[in-house]
């Protein structure tokens, strides 16, 4: 994280923004059957601190949406990966998302830094939308990866098939689960970061139909009317966060700056 991002957060938005986030995940009874086979050869390599870049808070405020979306999950069976694609969301396949972020989604692969069990990021996060096409975190990553290389390069990231770009994954992940509001918010904010803001006005309103009650999305949806100067919808958003105790002050200290936050009654 830059010096100049850092002196924008709170300490608390910074230790969470620059963690990996906790997982409560626990495998039963080992790596069995097919599954098992496929990924018992492979190796967890080295841990990168995250660079998070942005404008301004925004960046950092996709990846805690992504974080703290991310439920705590029980002990559930390996499945057969015939039955497979699964939603990121469902408890019942807790082990078989351990056993794919195990192998496909260590630091290096979260930060962009290096492949994990392919030769490429791309290739080791589009082997996890084989099996949950809505992983919010892997979501978040591709969608870095490709704003990332676009900054220097027409041309896709290495491994990556030029026609299956950060857009194509995040309309699968749609299509698979269309009642995810996470997923709608994320590819709104990574539009947005494309400088595609009509593109992402829809996603946005649309992850807020989804999960209106949800602090984490009205906290973004709030920062995303911010940027776009609707102010008053803004408030709204960070209204609804608060209320429900959203713990990152980001969104009312710029609401406060600018004299457009007010006060509950």
């Amino acid at each position: 994280m830059t010096p100049t991002c850092r002196e924008n957060l709170s300490m608390y938005e910074y230790n969470l923004a620059s963690k990996n986030p906790p997982h409560a995940i626990l495998i039963a009874g080992g790596y069995t059957g097919r599954l098992f086979r496929h990924f018992v050869y492979m190796n967890v390599v080295n841990f990168r601190g995250i660079r998070i870049g942005l404008t301004q808070q925004i960046s950092v405020l996709v990846m805690l949406l992504v974080f703290l979306s991310y439920a705590s999950i029980g002990v559930a069976q390996i499945h057969d990966q015939s039955t497979a694609p699964w939603d990121y969301r469902d408890r019942e396949y807790a082990d078989d998302l351990a056993v794919v972020e195990k192998h496909h989604f260590n630091m290096n692969v979260q930060t962009l830094k290096a492949g994990q069990s392919t030769a490429y990021v791309g290739g080791d996060l589009a082997f996890i939308f084989r099996f949950f096409p809505n992983h919010h975190r892997a979501l978040d990553a591709m969608g870095r990866l490709w704003r990332t290389h676009r900054r220097t390069s027409n041309r896709a990231p290495p491994g990556m098939d030029p026609s299956r770009n950060a857009e194509y994954f995040f309309e699968q992940a749609i299509a698979f689960a269309p009642s995810d509001g996470t997923v709608e918010m994320l590819y709104g904010m990574h539009l947005f970061l494309s400088a595609r803001n009509d593109q992402a006005l829809p996603h946005v309103n649309k992850a807020v139909e989804l999960a209106p009650n949800s602090p984490e999305i009205n906290y973004n949806a709030g920062l995303f009317f911010l940027a776009m100067g609707n102010h008053e919808i803004a408030m709204s958003h960070a209204r609804t966060a608060y209320d429900a105790g959203y713990p990152l002050p980001g969104l009312r200290k710029k609401l406060v700056k600018i004299g457009a936050w007010k006060e509950s009654n």
